[in-house]
């Protein structure tokens, strides 16, 4: 049951007030007008993502299969190598191309990571622990797509 302050401010539909933790109920401080208030769009910088499988990629990692870097995986390679070349300059939205970890897409091969191209989300792919990642950054990095 909400206090009788809070239940004036929702009659009168202004922000309800907040209360510290041990305070009377009268000495209240109001709430900014933007409090609650979540932005519908963000910016980002991405041409397109390449989503991979998470569960794949740890699984490479458990048999040794480490990509080229101590920890991460797929996913993590792919940054160090685009960053490298000169690709992915930037971190998160900020980044020109966007790889994403995803949870398991249900493909599931012996030995090999499943990667999506989100230009080209029809044809999936199966890149295994002797890929070599220069020519795999090279053609995600691409415009033309994969």
């Amino acid at each position: 049951m909400l206090s009788p302050v809070r239940q004036d401010a929702f009659a009168q539909g202004r922000p309800p007030a907040i209360a510290h933790k041990g305070s009377d109920a009268r000495a209240t401080i109001a709430a900014p007008a933007h409090y609650g208030v979540m932005k519908s769009n963000i910016r980002s910088n991405w041409s397109h993502a390449i989503l991979v499988c998470r569960k794949c990629s740890r699984k490479q990692a458990k048999r040794g299969a480490d990509f080229g870097s101590r920890k991460g995986g797929l996913a993590k390679a792919l940054k160090n190598e685009l960053a490298a070349q000169g690709v992915v300059t930037g971190k998160g939205r900020k980044a020109g191309l966007g790889i994403v970890e995803v949870p398991c897409l249900d493909i599931c091969p012996k030995r090999g990571v499943v990667l999506v191209d989100t230009r080209t989300p029809d044809q999936w792919r199966i890149i295994g622990p002797d890929a070599d990642l220069g020519d795999l950054a090279r053609d995600l990095a691409e415009s033309g797509g994969s």
